[in-house]
């Protein structure tokens, strides 16, 4: 019995070997298996296998592939490949190079793993947390607007009674300048309840419970990174987290930093839809601010910010997305007010757009 090809079989992982110098290819019998193909009747090359990959990522993964190559590094990726039945599967590759006693490069030896099942059961769980998370938003969205309409509509329909009220009186022969000071002493009345209605909603949008810890802002990005890596790796974007070592820890509330990074992160993934497969890139940095605080940057290489509208972006339901509400940015800038930090965005020299953050490390102290 072979043991080898049955172990390869029982894990669906195939193997493969690739001579640079030759071109000579050698794929398994479960790697042909995992391809679709029949190793009877197929010869395998290197312009076939990466013909096989997916269109919208096979530049992406030969370009990563060949630098590999040329570093003499080990190399993985995921990609999804299109079998000739027409089943488009995901794979999980990984390879290692050999070297000869003269530290060339002599061949490449890997493994090919059929995750396709894997990723499946990952969206289908995303998809549900995402289908929660847009229900949670919208009830609570839903929430806050019947909430404003409601306290909201009282005041402004006795402004606009006291206001009819004040010109009739005006209008009178002669004009009765008592009861038109009466209707403007109300005016002004309900104008302040109106805003105070405002003030009070602002202040339980920015102003929610919170329970602040020492966090490492690190552990944020990389968490967040789990929650949206399948929808990245859908729209083919590649994610890049250069993360400072030994960040100095800042008292804040977990589950709303993760909601303003969530936050920024889908905006940007957003921002690269009309880029090119291979050009979209998103970078995480964290760091340590200028002034002793803690630094993120969120950065995208999509469409960029509006001229001179980078800050209408914070303003409650502004929004250049058809299907947005435009309260996401001016949540995500009111908690880290609160945290006292500040955020805002910028264009980038070339292409794309930077979303900073800065945090102080005393945040917890403030309230």
């Amino acid at each position: 019995m072979d043991y080898f090809a049955l172990g390869q079989k029982l894990t669906r992982t195939g193997s493969w070997a690739w001579n640079p110098a030759s071109g000579e290819l050698f794929w398994s019998r479960e790697h042909f298996r995992i391809f679709g193909l029949d190793p009877e009747n197929n010869k395998v090359s290197y312009q076939i296998f990466f013909q096989m990959i997916h269109a919208d990522e096979r530049a992406q993964v030969e370009r990563e592939f060949q630098e590999a190559v040329r570093a003499g590094r080990d190399f993985e990726r995921e990609y999804r490949i299109v079998r000739r039945d027409g089943q488009v599967r995901c794979i999980l590759s990984q390879a290692n190079p050999v070297f000869g006693e003269s530290r060339e490069l002599t061949e490449y030896v890997g493994t090919v793993a059929d995750v396709t099942e894997q990723r499946q059961g990952e969206e289908s769980l995303d998809s549900m947390q995402a289908e929660l998370a847009r229900s949670s938003r919208a009830i609570t969205v839903g929430q806050l607007v019947a909430t404003i309409a409601h306290e909201v509509n009282q005041p402004l329909a006795a402004l606009v009674t006291n206001a009819g009220a004040a010109l009739r009186w005006l209008a009178a022969d002669p004009p009765r300048i008592d009861k038109a000071r009466q209707a403007m002493t109300r005016i002004a009345r309900d104008g302040n309840r109106a805003s105070n209605v405002i003030a009070r909603v602002r202040a339980l949008v920015g102003r929610n419970e919170v329970h602040r810890t020492p966090l490492n802002l690190n552990s944020v990005v990389q968490e967040v990174i789990v929650l949206v890596r399948t929808e990245l790796r859908r729209n083919n974007i590649t994610v890049r987290a250069n993360l400072e070592q030994n960040l100095q820890p800042i008292p804040c509330d977990r589950v709303q930093m993760q909601q303003v990074l969530l936050n920024l992160v889908v905006n940007a993934s957003e921002a690269m839809n009309a880029s090119a497969p291979d050009a979209r890139a998103l970078t995480i940095r964290t760091g340590s601010g200028a002034e002793g605080g803690v630094h993120w940057s969120i950065i995208d290489a999509g469409t960029g910010l509006p001229p001179d509208g980078s800050e209408k972006l914070f303003e409650p339901f502004f929004t250049t997305k058809p299907q947005g509400l435009g309260l996401g940015l001016s949540i995500s800038r009111s908690i880290i007010a609160a945290h006292g930090g500040t955020l805002w965005g910028a264009n980038n020299p070339d292409r794309g757009a930077t979303f900073h953050v800065l945090l102080p490390i005393h945040a917890g102290e403030l309230s």
